[in-house]
């Protein structure tokens, strides 16, 4: 009997020992701040006064990003650094355009999410025009993958436009509105669209359809000269 007893203090010494250990041996003393996410300096001391001191398993993803919901951060990841320190990498989100409401812009970014207030003129992203009736989640990655396709042609767009049915139109500053359509295609209607501006074929703000493009056969004169023989 006293074998048992003692063998359950033992276990009841060496668990207390091991919760003691865990909490004050692995105790958060410092914190490490990296990415790029525009965090003001007064929200990291906050989460800086937050962690120091807690015990460095409790200090989560989850955790921190609830911490962090009224700056602009789009991932969080945690390291831990055995035995005291606990590492933070805060992305930033990336944006895609922005909202016009009024005089200002509401920033998007490619997840549909919506952020803080700009002036209308403070950045150069484009504006978006979306269709009050669909979530900005729905349509924004028809957004973000229409500027990367226009990106990869090196043509600047100033404003999107999406209609309700998904279909895209993008204006130019200097050549006015391309009706892209659906998302069949897209590249090679940015490209054909970008033929007919460097080729001066397009007047200054027209608008130009693409969104409906037909196979047309190209042959030189010496071609037809050929076949005639």
């Amino acid at each position: 009997m006293r074998g048992r007893k003692r063998k359950r203090w033992w276990s009841a010494l060496t668990s207390v020992g091991v919760v003691v250990l865990l909490t004050k041996g692995l105790a958060v003393r410092h914190v490490l701040w990296e990415g790029d996410a525009p965090i003001s300096f007064g929200t990291m001391a906050r989460v800086n006064q937050h962690l120091k001191g807690r015990p460095i398993w409790l200090c989560t993803k989850r955790q921190i990003h609830r911490w962090l919901a009224n700056e602009m951060v789009g991932e969080v990841r945690v390291r831990w650094r055995l035995p005291h320190t606990v590492v933070i990498t805060a992305t930033a989100p990336t944006l895609v355009g922005m909202l016009p409401n009024g005089s200002w812009g509401i920033l998007a970014d490619e997840k549909g999410r919506l952020w803080r207030k700009v002036p209308l003129y403070a950045t150069r992203l484009p504006f978006l025009l979306l269709p009050s009736s669909l979530a900005p989640d729905r349509v924004l990655p028809i957004v973000k993958r229409t500027l990367q396709v226009c990106a990869q042609e090196q043509v600047t767009v100033r404003a999107v436009w999406i209609t309700p049915y998904g279909e895209v139109a993008v204006y130019l500053p200097q050549s006015g509105w391309w009706q892209l359509g659906n998302s069949v295609a897209l590249p090679l209607k940015v490209r054909l669209g970008k033929a007919l501006q460097q080729h001066r074929l397009s007047p200054p703000d027209s608008v130009i359809d693409l969104s409906l493009m037909r196979v047309i056969a190209l042959r030189s004169q010496g071609e037809q000269g050929e076949r005639r023989r």
